[in-house]
Order: C-alpha cells, then structure tokens, then sequence
C-alpha cells in the first residue's frame, strides 16, 4: 500500500498563501489607484478655482447698461482685421444682434440670427430626435416651417421646462479682454489656440441643431473658395452665477448673401452655458 504524500497539505497552503498574496495586492493596486485619481481630481478642481480666480480679478462691465454694445464694439481693433468696409459694417450689425441675442435669449430671436435672410438646409439632427426631409437649394432663403419646427425641438431640449441647458444670458463682460482676428478656418484649435486664446478649464461648446450654410460649400471639394472666419473672445460672467470665465464667439463670412453666419460658441465649464449656436 503506498504512502500518503506528505507534501501535498504543505502545497495547498502555500497555494493559498500565494491567491490571499495577489488579492491583497490586486486591492492594494485598487486602492492606490483610486487615491491617486482623487489626488489627481483634487489637484486639478485646485488649479482651476486658480484660473477662475485670475478671471474674477478682471474689471467687469454691465452687460445690460445702455450704452454697453456700443461700448464693446469700440474695444475691437477694427484696422487689424482683414476685412472689406462692407464686411465691417455688416459685423457691427452682427455683433450687436448677437448681444441683444445674449442680453435677452430666446427661440424666435435665435431662430431669426441663426437663419434670417440666409440660405440654408437641415440635415436631420439627432439632438431634436426627428427626421427632417428639407433640401434647400442655394435659389431658396430659409424659412420654411420643418426647419423651424426641428430648431424648435432642439432648443426646447434644452432650454424649455425641465431642459438641461440654461439660456446663454451674459451679465458682465470686462471689455479690456476683449481679443479679435479674421482666419481661414473655424477648428476649435484656430479659435481656441490662436490670437483670441485666453486658456480654459473645461470646454463646452454649444451643439450645432445641424443647421448648414449652403453658400459656405464643402472644404474638401476642390476649386472651393475657403470661407473668412471672424474670431471673438472675452471674459464674461453669465445670469444668475457669480462665476467668470471666457467666451468664444465665431462667425462666418457667407459671400453669396454678404452677411455674417453664427458657426461656433464656445465658453468655459465656469459659465454653466449649455445652449446651441
């Protein structure tokens, strides 16, 4: 009769002595490493009450005060920009609508900047959730009821009762801040990155209902002419927060109908503005 192998208790123990081993360490790692994204979290909240406090140490002007547009538009180095006399004129008018927009938000006002006078089409847009059978021609000025009626449904998405978003309403822009340049692009990058670019914490930028510009043509297609970009920045504090952060504004020069087009919003997490654009 053969014998019982000894060795075979102290295997099983050591068996477990080495699985009790990794888990502990496996937790140990666990641990760790949720301490170090809290550290990394904290660190980061740290840096950016910093940054917003930089901003809060700007001098900050009445958005809603009488004379405030006329008073913005006059910080802006109009001789910098590359701009004809015509382009000018119409951006001051542009700017100043956009403001009004901003002092006092609401859909039929966004409808009419965003759309008004302008040609145009709407693809269907997931942020309103319904198809949208529209196919403009550049020969038709927009305005027809579908694509309002899917405009509509993003904007009260967001901003009717129970929406996640609240309405873009600016309090106080510290107009020493303010920073301007014509490109050849609208990248987040050229906007945030180049002369305008004042830092961020977090961005957040206003969602496109899927609104496109007819006359602007696709970039990508050769022989197309690459549409003038107005970029905008500023310190701004928005309704109802005592929080300050930057704003970023651009607009696009549309050749066929010489005007101004909105095509990108884009504020700091600080400001609390989750709108469209």
């Amino acid at each position: 009769m053969p014998r019982p192998k000894r060795w075979w208790p102290h295997h099983l123990l050591l068996g477990f002595i080495i699985v009790l081993s990794l888990a502990g360490r496996t937790r140990l790692r666990t641990q760790h490493a949720r301490e170090l994204q809290e550290i990394g979290d904290k660190a980061r909240e740290q840096r950016s009450l910093e940054i917003e406090a930089q901003w809060q140490a700007c001098a900050y002007s009445n958005a809603f005060a009488e004379h405030f547009i006329d008073s913005f538009r006059a910080k802006i180095k109009w001789s910098s920009l590359d701009l004809s006399d015509l382009q000018k004129e119409k951006l001051r008018t542009r700017l100043k609508e956009i403001f009004l927009y901003f002092q006092n938000p609401g859909f039929d006002e966004y409808y009419r900047l965003k759309t008004e006078r302008l040609h145009y089409l709407v693809p269907s847009s997931p942020l309103a959730k319904t198809p949208v059978e529209t196919s403009m021609s550049k020969g038709h000025i927009g305005g027809e009821a579908q694509p309002q009626k899917t405009l509509s449904a993003v904007w009260n998405k967001l901003h009717a009762k129970g929406g996640s978003g609240r309405l873009p309403k600016l309090a106080a822009v510290c107009l020493d801040s303010i920073e301007s340049e014509t490109t050849r692009t609208n990248t987040p990058n050229s906007l945030l990155k180049g002369k305008v670019g004042k830092g961020l914490t977090v961005a957040v930028e206003a969602a496109n209902p899927g609104l496109v510009y007819t006359s602007v043509g696709d970039p990508l297609k050769p022989g197309t002419e690459v549409p003038i970009y107005f970029h905008l920045s500023f310190f701004a504090k928005a309704n109802g927060s005592t929080n300050a952060g930057p704003v970023y504004v651009s607009l696009c020069w549309l050749e066929e109908e010489q005007e101004w087009g909105l095509s990108r919003l884009i504020t700091d997490q600080w400001l609390g503005i989750n709108t469209v654009f």
